[in-house]
């Protein structure tokens, strides 16, 4: 499982990209979604297929391809961090 946050502007993008996340997992979820005048911001849990990283590189490609998006990450849900 991977948390994807994006950001971008226009309603209709953030549309879109909920429809590729949704096609493009086993599984998502809204985390939470924040609107600022034109701008928006959507965090989700994903779980990808099998094959992780070629489908987060895959999906970051998609992500980053759909028109108003201006930013996107991956990230584990369960990350240490050093000490």
């Amino acid at each position: 499982d991977v948390i994807c946050v994006t950001r971008g502007v226009g309603e209709g993008s953030v549309e879109s990209v909920l429809e590729l996340l949704g096609a493009s997992t086993v599984r998502m979820t809204v985390r939470s979604m924040e609107n600022q005048g034109e701008g928006w911001e959507l965090v989700s849990e994903l779980k990808l297929s099998a094959n992780v990283l070629q489908g987060q590189q895959e999906l970051l490609r998609k992500l980053r391809g759909l028109e108003g998006v201006e930013y996107v990450s991956l990230l584990t849900p369960h990350l240490s961090l050093p000490a």
